[in-house]
């Protein structure tokens, strides 16, 4: 009787457990069936079955309403042996199916970790380091001062209070006008409220997704100078070099 009755609150509780895992699921693949879409496609293109591409949305809808009403028909006890059956054999399915992936393909050929192994990601992580250098250089020698002095990884905080006024809201709002993109940060001890803050926060992974070099971090430095000091009389000519440097390393092709 006791084991009849463990039995059952153990079930109960898997039961549960799988229908809030294929809610979950469901709800997130809803929010953003694109992504599944693309997961889809990843799989197809490993398998080198490009042709089925076409319907990888139609299998992300489908697979959004399948989990949705799998994990309603489990927390409503309908039809429950059905789906723990079909819940059984779909992760048995996806277990095999990433234990041949594992085992079979190259790692290279495997999304993001394997485009990390290979030779251009280590140049591209150089380039981002290298870029970030010259940016917080050029910077600083134009009169920004850099939380940290310098910089030896992607990103730099700068402080703009030797600009006067100048917070990092308004810098960010007058950089997005010449297509400069920032964001407003706080410094350590920062007299302004965390929602304006006296500083800016610059990275380099995009431009140098783009294309572009150490060399070329002096125009966006000057231009980001112009925009502190000079925006009203400079806005237009920084705006003019920004997208002279953006054909100079377009998107497509």
């Amino acid at each position: 009787m006791r084991k009849t009755r463990t039995f059952k609150i153990a079930a109960n509780v898997c039961r549960l457990i799988l229908a809030c895992t294929f809610i979950v699921s469901g709800f997130t693949k809803v929010i953003d069936p694109w992504g599944t879409a693309l997961k889809v496609n990843e799989y197809l293109s490993i398998y080198g079955l490009d042709y089925l591409q076409p319907g990888a949305m139609v299998f992300s809808i489908w697979l959004c309403g399948a989990e949705l009403m799998m994990g309603c028909m489990l927390l409503f006890k309908v039809r429950i042996r059905l789906i723990s059956i079909f819940a059984v054999l779909s992760m048995v399915f996806f277990t095999l199916l990433t234990l041949l992936s594992a085992t079979l393909i190259p790692v290279e050929d495997c999304g993001c970790f394997g485009e990390a192994l290979k030779p251009e990601f280590q140049t591209y992580g150089k380039t981002v380091v290298a870029n970030a250098s010259a940016l917080a250089d050029g910077l600083m020698q134009r009169g920004f001062r850099l939380v940290s002095g310098g910089t030896d990884n992607h990103l730099m905080l700068v402080d703009l209070r030797p600009f006067g006024d100048l917070t990092g809201k308004e810098f960010e709002r007058r950089l997005d006008e010449v297509f400069i993109t920032v964001n407003k940060n706080a410094i350590p001890n920062d007299p302004q409220k965390p929602f304006v803050t006296s500083g800016i926060r610059v990275g380099t992974p995009a431009v140098t997704t783009r294309g572009l070099q150490p060399a070329d971090m002096e125009i966006i430095a000057q231009a980001m100078y112009l925009a502190a000091s000079d925006f009203e009389n400079k806005a237009e000519e920084v705006r003019e070099s920004v997208c002279e440097l953006c054909k100079k390393y377009p998107l497509y092709e």
